[in-house]
């Protein structure tokens, strides 16, 4: 089979950036099969390092091609643009590539996908740009007329998320926040449990010469090289691609089961429904945690990703997971879920450091309009659960709109009431850092937020047993941090590569 060029495979990847139809996790991870396909498993690593590279830092690189083309960069054609950005990031200090190879390898490409003109025009900007980074890069810095400005320059965020980041966060918590988001984050996956222990999968990774080490607290564990990820899902049933964050919304799910549900004689009955689960992951933790004895349905409606849904289950072994073919195939389980787990669609700006194509494809309207879709969603789930039952909200974003403002409207417009999440404060317990290490202007808007006054019961719910050890001694780099907010609980992010989530239960309002 031909060898694929690595470089052209980025620049077809980075021209779908901008199309939401196209998650970039997954494209990646198809090319990464196709370099595996033509023994070139070695170069998934950059592959991943210049096309994740090149979106982190696609302002910066724009402002400086702005400053050297004579041509206005949206009039270019896209695939242009883009060869022109991929070939900018290859000069830039995050790079590990020499400059003239950056450019040669440019300009190379450039004759490939296009004609001599074009080639000759990327070739002149890149050397323009190799010999006047520094010069332009402080030009462009003095341009900046305010602090957020300066952020969104320096960090490749577009100024309207730094702007409101700000006026929420405050100015030096924006900033880490930021930076935070251009680091690689850490590649993660959940260990099978019903195929072996966390011990024994990280005695077989090592034992085929893979770095890998367990996330404390948690059934996972982190690889230390990218070019180790291919290597590790050859065995499928093994591990599943989930970020340490993603796990533990799941076990914090697992642990609003309510405790009257836990009994033997009821545990068979209970329906637990996983709405919006594509592509599994939590519902892959709630069966590790909760066992065979549970029924667990998980469900999603886009026709798609219920088949990628599928697939993976199969790929796990985990057979048992119910998955309708309809919406209507739930009208039986009526009232008759102890727990409805709403993972709700959302911005995702919790998750820009592992996907940073979505600050490219997020506008300033769309925490509001996800806030409704998720308004409508909850009031939906409502219909499934037990009078009894709970109802747990989560999203992988930290915007107030899309978090206690939603729960807010919610409990104020139904008998709805916000719960105890056991996990959660049982992990924060045993955290080793604690607010002092936060931003206080940050925390203490988190108290003043819309939400603080929301009507908040004290629920006896209890976590499995076991599920979470405790972390007397977890070190910085796999350290999760959550924060209660009015209405829940949330991770801002943090140095172990964690990403922005949150998480609530509610129950219904007890009748007096």
């Amino acid at each position: 089979m031909k060898p694929l060029n690595v470089r052209r495979l980025a620049l077809d990847l980075l021209c779908l950036a901008d199309d939401p139809r196209h998650p970039m996790s997954e494209l990646l991870g198809l090319r990464s099969l196709d370099l595996e396909a033509c023994h070139q498993a070695h170069e998934v690593g950059l592959l991943r390092h210049l096309v994740l590279g090149t979106l982190r830092h696609r302002l910066h690189l724009d402002e400086l091609l702005r400053m050297l083309s004579q041509r206005p960069l949206e009039s270019l054609r896209p695939r242009v643009l883009n060869l022109l950005r991929l070939g900018a990031f290859q000069l830039s200090c995050h790079s590990r590539i020499p400059a003239h190879a950056a450019v040669n390898e440019s300009v190379r490409l450039a004759r490939r996908v296009s004609h001599k003109g074009i080639a000759n025009f990327v070739n002149g900007i890149l050397r323009n740009l190799s010999r006047r980074w520094e010069e332009l890069s402080a030009l462009a810095m003095g341009r900046c007329k305010s602090e957020a400005e300066k952020i969104s320059f320096e960090t490749s965020h577009s100024v309207w998320l730094v702007e409101r980041w700000i006026e929420r966060m405050g100015l030096e918590q924006t900033r880490r926040w930021c930076i935070g988001n251009n680091r690689e984050p850490p590649i993660d996956l959940r260990v099978n449990l019903d195929r072996w222990s966390v011990a024994e999968a990280l005695h077989w990774l090592h034992s085929k010469k893979l770095s890998a080490i367990p996330l404390t607290g948690l059934a996972g564990i982190q690889l230390t090289r990218a070019s180790d990820l291919l290597a590790a899902l050859k065995y499928h049933q093994g591990f599943y691609v989930q970020s340490r964050m993603s796990q533990l919304m799941g076990e914090l799910a697992a642990s609003a089961i309510p405790a009257w549900s836990r009994e033997p004689e009821k545990r068979g009955k209970q329906a637990i429904l996983d709405l919006c689960a594509a592509p599994g992951g939590k519902s892959i933790v709630l069966s590790q945690c909760l066992g065979k004895t549970r029924r667990i349905i998980a469900w999603d409606r886009n026709q798609k990703r219920r088949h990628r849904l599928r697939g993976n289950l199969r790929n796990l072994g985990l057979d048992p997971i119910e998955i309708p073919e309809s919406i209507e195939s739930l009208e039986t389980l009526e009232a008759q879920c102890s727990m409805v787990l709403v993972d709700a669609p959302c911005t995702s700006l919790g998750t820009i450091r592992r996907h940073p194509e979505i600050r490219w494809r997020r506008k300033p309207e769309d925490p509001a309009r996800m806030a409704e879709i998720q308004l409508a969603l909850l009031h939906q789930a409502t219909r499934w659960v037990r009078p009894e039952g709970v109802l747990l909200y989560s999203v992988c974003s930290f915007e107030k709109e899309e978090t206690d403002s939603v729960i807010t409207d919610f409990t104020a417009s139904s008998p709805w009431t916000v719960a105890e999440l056991p996990g959660a404060r049982n992990w924060a317990a045993s955290n080793t850092r604690n607010a002092r290490d936060q931003d206080p202007s940050f925390l203490s808007g988190l108290a003043s937020a819309p939400g603080a006054h929301v009507r908040c019961a004290p629920v006896a719910l209890q976590s499995p047993p076991d599920r979470v050890p405790p972390r007397s001694h977890r070190s910085t780099e796999d350290r999760i941090d959550l924060t209660r907010t009015p209405t829940g609980w949330a991770s801002f992010g943090g140095p172990g590569g964690e990403d922005g989530y949150y998480i609530t239960a509610l129950t219904r309002v007890a009748h007096e």
